[in-house]
């Protein structure tokens, strides 16, 4: 893992320990939906996408993609790609960096909400990149950085929002966290392609992208056979609780 990846790491170790800090009772380990994922398409790897089950109740990552920056024995780290904030990216610089890079370069570019881990760094994504100074590469076509001045130097160029997205925060997980998670059918992993990270409408990505991952069954009101614990009962073999189980031994209830 590369020494900003590895900062931000660390930084996610923090954050996970706050809430077992203030607790106040005895640990309750998390709870993640039950469905297996048996339709993962690959493994977790840098530059491929998770895309959260129907079942996600988490409400940072509920009907989220993220765009996986690294997956190693440190931990994993990603972006959410899907979220957008509505805000420019001129409203949260400092008047002196808005200046310098210029406004209408500034304004172009829409925040997008990376993660709940460390939600106070600009962070950002850009592709096809001549100059990969201050960037580390995710991809064959994408890089990321956080690093100030390649920042700055891409936005003073005056990219296009589907060359460069900025986010605030990123998502992360402990090693081993995401195995976890995976294994209880919180995600599918696919892989990504410029055309999907770059989208202008990324708002129904989730939909598009969940559909084709796990097609919605259909729900019945109700199933008309009778509660097969009310036919033993009628049998009498289940009238006491004093029944042995050696009582029960041979029968059934009448078909």
């Amino acid at each position: 893992m590369k020494p900003a990846m590895r900062y931000m790491s660390k930084c996610l170790l923090l954050f996970s320990l706050l809430p077992l800090a203030a607790a106040a009772g005895p640990f309750a380990p998390c709870t993640y939906p039950s469905k297996v994922a048996i339709h993962n398409r690959s493994d977790p790897a840098a530059g491929k996408l998770l895309v959260a089950s129907r079942d996600m109740d988490d409400p940072y990552f509920r009907h989220r993609v993220i765009y996986l920056l690294a997956h190693d024995d440190e931990g994993t780290i990603g972006l959410i790609i899907n979220q957008p904030l509505g805000i420019a990216l001129s409203q949260i610089l400092s008047e002196d960096m808005a200046a310098d890079i210029g406004a209408d370069n500034a304004n172009r570019h829409e925040v997008r909400f990376g993660g709940p881990v460390l939600m106070m760094r600009l962070m950002m994504l850009a592709h096809d990149q001549t100059d990969r100074t201050q960037m580390q590469r995710v991809d064959d076509h994408t890089y990321f950085s956080e690093d100030r001045r390649a920042i700055e130097r891409v936005l003073k160029q005056g990219q296009r929002d589907d060359h460069a997205r900025f986010f605030v925060g990123h998502a992360g997980w402990s090693p081993g966290q995401l195995e976890v998670e995976l294994l209880a059918g919180a995600w599918f992993v696919v892989e990504a392609d410029e055309k999907t990270l770059f989208s202008d409408d990324t708002g129904d990505l989730w939909e598009k992208l969940i559909e084709q991952l796990d097609p919605p069954g259909l729900l019945v009101d109700a199933i008309p056979v009778e509660n097969p614990v009310n036919r033993l009962k009628k049998t009498g073999c289940c009238t006491t609780g004093s029944t042995s189980r050696r009582t029960l031994i041979g029968q059934h209830a009448p078909m």
